[in-house]
């Protein structure tokens, strides 16, 4: 067990120091900027928290609707990284094709999918619409 704390932790530590410390201290001019940067870090810290678990649902749900026979996971985040890319370009020639039109059986699944990858994305990159009730 280490000691020491962990990026998330050490994200959240400057990010806190940043908006109580730093920012009220800040000139007018710079304070829209250090907002941004605390921004970037909240964005940040919450990626950590979900972690590749969205990403690999995300990367599942797009092997079910491409009917894609690899079943195994990428082995780094480069890897998956690159696997989602793909994915979504596949998945996007697909829908123009019209492989996945209202009249075909896979519709309602890929909506799920579309649905689902949105709000794991809102939830890293914009939380508030979520519990705002806003988002659908």
């Amino acid at each position: 067990m280490s000691d020491r704390p962990d990026g998330q932790d050490l994200l959240r530590t400057a990010r806190e120091e940043l908006m109580k410390r730093l920012l009220p201290a800040l000139p007018a001019d710079l304070r829209y900027q250090a907002l941004m940067i605390a921004n970037a870090m909240a964005i940040a810290a919450r990626e950590l928290d979900a972690g590749a678990a969205g990403q690999l649902q995300e990367l599942a749900g797009q092997r079910a609707l491409l009917q894609d026979a690899e079943s195994e996971a990428p082995g780094n985040p480069e890897q998956l990284r690159q696997s989602l890319t793909s994915g979504r370009k596949r998945l996007g020639a697909a829908i123009r094709l019209g492989e996945f039109d209202a009249d075909k059986p896979a519709h309602q699944a890929l909506l799920r999918h579309l649905a689902s990858s949105a709000r794991d994305k809102v939830a890293i990159y914009n939380p508030k619409l979520l519990s705002s009730g806003d988002a659908r």
